[in-house]
């Protein structure tokens, strides 16, 4: 059990050192910003506000992306983007996870899906895509599970 622990904990630094070191950046991805949601400061201890449509980074398929949220009153219909919460609403220590990237501009309506880890003695820890989410949900031995919500978003990509 150590041992799985030690051996995701090392996977987990070198994705998280790859994601801040040798990922192609955007233009718009400025990751010298002193913003609390810098993903420099990705451990902030600050809950972002998200109705208020301040740009946030994201993780998508092992990339962080500036992306501008917003809550969306009311339940939009057929929606099937998701964005994956792994905090626990009192402090962001995680990225959110989105499925796919919202339309360039256009922005997307995406459905909250909350991540909670089942085992108390497993250390939580970031998630890089949807495929390693739902690797974690699954299975015999599932370390977390996933609820969605009622809560809606519109997301675009922050210029």
């Amino acid at each position: 059990m150590r041992i799985k622990f030690l051996l995701a904990t090392i996977l987990n630094l070198t994705i998280a050192l790859t994601l801040l070191t040798g990922c192609k950046k955007e233009s718009s991805i400025d990751p010298s910003t002193s913003s609390p949601n810098s993903p420099l400061n990705s451990k902030s201890g600050v809950t972002p506000d998200i109705a208020s449509g301040t740009p946030i980074w994201v993780i998508y398929n092992l990339q962080l992306v500036k992306v501008n949220i917003e809550t969306v009153i009311g339940s939009p219909t057929n929606v099937s983007n998701l964005i994956y919460n792994l905090n626990n609403g009192t402090v962001e220590l995680y990225k959110q996870v989105l499925n796919v990237l919202p339309n360039n501009g256009n922005g997307t309506y995406f459905r909250k899906v909350q991540c909670e880890f089942i085992n108390p003695l497993e250390e939580p820890h970031q998630y890089y895509s949807e495929s390693q989410i739902l690797a974690a949900a699954s299975g015999k031995d599932p370390i977390i599970t996933l609820t969605p919500t009622n809560e809606f978003y519109k997301i675009s990509i922050s210029k």
